[in-house]
């Protein structure tokens, strides 16, 4: 994630646009350098967690694609 972050503002342009994003959304500007340091390794555990908490087992919905 923090790869990707990196990557995406590889250019002055793609700050710029990350700092006008996040000042229309009232995160302000600093956001654009505070994200990776705000970011930490998740464990599976973590994960785990955070999914039971959101997902509910008892209400899924399966979909069947098939192509041609």
């Amino acid at each position: 994630m923090i790869g990707t972050y990196e990557i995406g503002l590889q250019s002055n342009g793609s700050y710029a646009d990350k700092m006008v994003y996040n000042e229309l959304f009232g995160t302000g500007y600093e956001e654009t350098f505070a994200a990776r340091r705000r970011s930490r390794p998740s464990s599976f555990p973590d994960v785990n967690r955070l999914a039971a908490s959101v997902l509910d087992p008892g209400k899924y919905t399966i979909a069947i694609l098939r192509g041609k």
